[in-house]
């Protein structure tokens, strides 16, 4: 696409967010030919009658308009039916003409709007529809893409419509039209990794209802506009990677919902505005590297509760980390390496449980290397080149000599012998034990005085117990081994469970997002509270409950929290709290569901990655739980992805334990009868009466792979009257598997990633329902990355591997 002029018109339009329409015809020429008499069938006059010859007496290859390949010579590249006087609308199964580079359909009389579908003709190169009736452009996006100029003054005059505007990762130069502050409904802006230059217009301000500005890796200078202060809706800001000056302005504190904020890689001076600290809906990260930001670390950076990580690398930054850092209790990444800051490590720091990783190199810090971080989740450690001096503890992350980087510190001694730092004298030695000595005894008396306060407080239970008769309590009960909140607490967090808080609804019930207080620790939550007028929705509750109550692992959604109690109306109330997952579900990133969020999409190695995931979850639950759990309704709304793009299973609500292989726990656990999952996803001997079982997971897996890797959902329109999904997959088995895999997974350079694509429809490829492989036959080995994982598919033998019919 080398040497495409960026043109960029009134009514042009790439929607990347569409459904590809795939007919059922195997040829490809009967495709195109096909495709091309849809469009006639919309066109609803043609008085010079430019179609007439459109008809079965000439190959579609000469009709007129029509131009195809010279390699693939029945394939159409380029449909050229310019000025004339054609009436009617665009036919969305243009978007079959998967070899089309050129299409051109200006100074006609064409009404209505452009197909979304057209978003996945990977190989246009041209399109042109000015000069038509077309109306209510919603979404333009052309990002991605090797077009070139400049962005024209005209662009002001796109439709008032318009909420998403993507013009990243193309060659486009000059600077940003001031015309773009006319765009009033934009909520998505992205420029980013162009060649624009020059200042950032203030007038762009106006767009208050942007909630995604990306102008990153390009050519910006100048400094940040303080009227950013107007976007008060916004929530990722991408700044990084541009020749920005000036100090970061306060105004950004009053972006009260911003969850991602990245300035690295610029010009910036002054201090860190303290105002930014209080941002309690910073989540994602704060990303402030490799600029001239000098002065202290503010205090207030404890007010970040729920912030995950944190970047300050490479810029002037003095002084010592403030204690008040063990506010920040979600953090899980923290670098402040390249700076000036010295003192010692502040113990206040051991209150970060969830802290991974701590990069404090190239700084001079000084005195002795705690031991609570060998008591912490760190994977890894980097206090290399600085002043710390002392013994090394040999515990934790000081084990792994890969995870660790003490180099530059000329005064440590001992640690673990790979290190080969010099042994500690004697009286280090003995300091240190005598420590640990009144360390433990300490702690043994402080033990001690506990249990006996703890046996005072059970002997005054007791009595107070025989003389007083409390009322049954509406909570649920102690084997569930949860934590309860109240209904008042779920009531103020969700601000009376507001509409502006719901973020999803389920079968059974809403999920609502909401800040609530954990030991003294705010943190954003998700709060789904159960509709009980809804046929199923109190076994759902138990269910669920009986489900997670014991589940730990990193790919199963967690339960902090229940309430079951009475509301104000003196009605039932049962809710579950989760993690909240800012990064939404599976399915909204496939199918980019719900308008009110930017067009966004996965990368190939994101979706593997997402797919090991679940392969993960799945065998921990099938495998390696408390007891083995069958989830029942597996599909990509019920995967979640947390900050970091790592998914986990949720809703349980349907999910069965099992006491042995392919038997219910017990009945009160199920809360439907009949057909166990949503259709579709749902394995056809469960239809049939079969009792649910590991094995109709795995098919419900199967399918949610052919979902992502083809970007149809099981339920799409097109699939009816016994064409499904799977016979989708058959019908292009196996020379052109290619065709219908999604085109966007089709943009990678390497080849690995290439054999991986060729290979995941080949690998679970299906005939019919019978599931003859479980999660523990996928994941034999731990993959040690995302084409491993497909490699060791790959040699599965095939008759393991399909759902076969007789």
């Amino acid at each position: 696409m080398d040497g495409v002029n960026f043109f960029l018109t009134f009514h042009l339009l790439i929607l990347c967010s569409s459904t590809f329409l795939v007919p059922v015809k195997a040829n490809t020429n009967e495709t195109d030919l096909y495709a091309l008499l849809s469009f006639k069938s919309l066109i609803s006059g043609d008085p010079l009658g430019m179609l007439s010859s459109w008809n079965n007496t000439l190959p579609h290859c000469q009709w007129t308009g029509v131009m195809c390949g010279r390699r693939h010579t029945d394939r159409v590249t380029a449909l050229v039916l310019n000025s004339k006087e054609l009436s009617g609308h665009i036919s969305p199964f243009l978007a079959n003409l998967t070899f089309l580079q050129k299409l051109s359909l200006s100074d006609n009389k064409l009404t209505g709007s452009i197909p979304d579908d057209l978003g996945r003709l990977s190989r246009l190169q041209f399109i042109n529809f000015s000069m038509n009736s077309l109306e209510d452009l919603q979404v333009l996006d052309l990002g991605d893409n090797q077009f070139e100029g400049t962005i024209p003054g005209s662009i002001a005059n796109l439709s008032t419509s318009l909420y998403i505007l993507a013009l990243n990762s193309n060659p486009i130069s000059g600077s940003i039209p001031r015309g773009v502050d006319k765009l009033t409904n934009l909520i998505a802006l992205n420029l980013g990794q162009t060649l624009l230059r020059g200042p950032i217009p203030k007038e762009i301000g106006n767009l208050g209802k942007l909630q995604m500005l990306d102008l990153s890796a390009s050519m910006m200078s100048s400094k940040i506009p303080s009227t950013f202060g107007n976007f008060t809706g916004m929530t990722k800001l991408y700044l990084q990677n541009n020749n920005l000056e000036g100090h970061i302005p306060p105004e950004i504190s009053n972006m009260h919902v911003l969850e991602l904020l990245n300035i690295s890689n610029n010009k910036l001076t002054g201090e860190i505005p303290k105002e930014i600290m209080y941002l309690p809906s910073l989540s994602i990260g704060l990303f402030l590297s490799n600029n001239y930001l000098s002065g202290a670390l503010p205090l207030e950076i404890g007010k970040m509760k729920n912030v995950m990580e944190v970047s300050l690398t490479n810029n002037n930054l003095s002084g010592e980390i403030p204690s008040t850092i063990e506010g920040c209790q979600l953090l899980q990444i923290l670098h402040l390496n390249g700076n000036l800051f010295h003192g010692p490590i502040p113990p206040s720091m051991s209150n970060i449980k969830g802290l991974q990783e701590l990069d404090l190199s190239n700084n001079k810090f000084s005195g002795g290397v705690p031991e609570f971080l060998a008591e912490m989740q760190l994977q890894k450690l980097n206090l290399s080149f600085n002043n710390f001096e002392g013994e090394l503890p040999e515990k934790g992350v000081f084990r792994n000599i890969s995870a660790i980087n003490v180099s530059g510190n000329p005064k440590l001694c001992g640690g673990i012998p790979k290190l080969q730092l010099p042994k500690c004298s004697k009286n280090i030695t003995e300091r240190r034990y005598l420590s640990r000595r009144f360390i433990a005894t300490i702690i043994l008396i402080a033990t001690a005085f506990f249990f006996l306060l703890i046996a005072l407080l059970l002997l005054t239970s007791c009595y107070w117990s025989r003389r007083t008769q409390t009322n049954p309590q509406h909570t649920i009960d102690l084997k569930y081994q949860f934590n309860s909140v109240s209904y008042n607490e779920l009531l103020r967090a969700t601000n009376a469970f507001s509409l502006e808080n719901l973020i999803g609804r389920g079968t059974f019930g809403v999920v609502y997002r909401a800040p609530i207080s954990f030991k003294n620790v705010t943190t954003v939550v998700a709060v789904k509270v159960l509709n009980l007028e809804q046929h199923g929705a109190c076994k759902s509750f138990l269910s669920e409950c009986e489900a997670l109550r014991n589940v730990r692992h990193r790919n199963v959604m967690k339960v902090l929290n229940v309430c079951s109690s009475i509301d104000h109306q003196g009605n039932n109330f049962k809710a579950l709290v989760f993690e909240f997952m800012p990064n939404g579900s599976l399915d909204a990133w496939l199918h980019n569901s719900g308008t009110n969020r930017p067009f966004r999409s996965l990368k190939l190695v994101q979706m593997l990655n997402i797919a090991i995931d679940v392969a993960t979850g799945l065998d921990y639950l099938h495998k390696h739980g408390p007891h083995p759990i069958v989830h029942c309704d597996l599909k990509p709304s019920n995967v979640l992805l947390d900050a970091n793009m790592t998914a986990r299973i949720g809703d349980f609500g349907l999910a069965r334990l099992l006491v042995e292989p392919h038997t219910l726990f017990s009945q009160s656990t199920a809360s439907t009868a009949g057909i166990k999952g949503s259709i579709g996803y749902i394995p056809p001997e469960y239809g049939m009466g079969s009792q649910v079982s590991v094995e109709g997971d795995v098919y419900s897996y199967g399918i949610l792979l052919f979902e992502m890797f083809t970007g149809l959902s099981p339920t799409d329109e097109r699939f009816r009257d016994g064409f499904n999904i799977c016979k989708h997959i058959e019908v292009a088995f196996p020379e052109k598997i290619m065709d219908i895999t999604d085109t966007k997974l089709l943009s990678v350079n390497d080849e690995g990633e290439m054999y991986a694509i060729e290979n995941v429809e080949d690998i679970l490829y299906t005939k019919n329902s019978k599931v003859v492989v479980n999660m523990e036959a996928v994941l034999w080995l731990t993959p040690q990355s995302s084409l491993d994982f497909f490699a060791k598919l790959a040699t599965l033998p095939r008759t393991d591997n399909k759902l076969e019919t007789e």
